[in-house]
């Protein structure tokens, strides 16, 4: 099966180049990413508001679209799926 294409490049004026790229370590090597993205990813919104900084604040809708559109289904949503996905390696990982 092949791997869907992630458009990173879209978002890149709309996510803090940092963010995205703690993103595509996630999404691409299953690389763990910090209390904000964690919580974004895990789909609990009222922590994530509370850990952003004024940046991922303000792109905090892009965040969620990205991951919406762009990311894979089972590297989000779950306590249980974000482990799985760190635990295979992401993307890369996964045969």
């Amino acid at each position: 099966m092949a791997k869907m294409l992630v458009d990173y490049e879209k978002y890149e004026d709309k996510i803090p180049p940092r963010t995205l790229k703690t993103l595509r370590n996630y999404i691409e090597n299953g690389i763990p990413t910090g209390g904000f993205l964690y919580n974004v990813l895990l789909n609990n919104l009222m922590m994530s508001y509370g850990k952003a900084d004024i940046e991922n604040l303000a792109a905090l809708g892009h965040i969620i679209m990205f991951l919406h559109n762009e990311a894979p289904w089972d590297c989000h949503g779950s306590k249980d799926r974000i482990e799985e996905w760190i635990k295979k390696g992401g993307r890369e990982g996964t045969k």
